[in-house]
């Protein structure tokens, strides 16, 4: 990933991309499922099973890339934490102005 605004690596931008993919991957991931049960529905059951496999497929293409954007916004939050808790501890005054916290929270 190269930092632009689909990547989910840059600020707003990236948060914006990664909910325009993840809504990307849900519509076809309904997408293979509807195409599924039609196929099911008119008894084309081998046509039905192997449409069933690219179902699974794209359910877990998109479980995986919502984990990963989950765990981006997470570790994003822990530094965003640990750069206010150095500021804090670098001007102890500005962290009572601000109310930012002294120490990371452990909960």
């Amino acid at each position: 990933m190269n930092g632009d605004a689909n990547s989910g690596t840059g600020g707003q931008g990236g948060q914006v991309g990664r909910v325009g993919e993840i809504q990307r991957m849900k519509a076809e991931l309904q997408a293979h499922y509807e195409r599924f049960k039609a196929l099911r529905a008119e008894g084309r059951g081998e046509e039905a099973v192997a449409q069933f496999n690219v179902t699974l497929k794209a359910a877990g293409d998109l479980l995986e890339t919502s984990t990963r954007v989950l765990k981006d916004l997470a570790m994003k939050g822990a530094l965003d934490a640990d750069a206010a808790s150095a500021a804090a501890e670098a001007n102890p005054s500005a962290a009572k102005v601000l109310h930012l916290p002294k120490k990371p929270r452990t909960h």
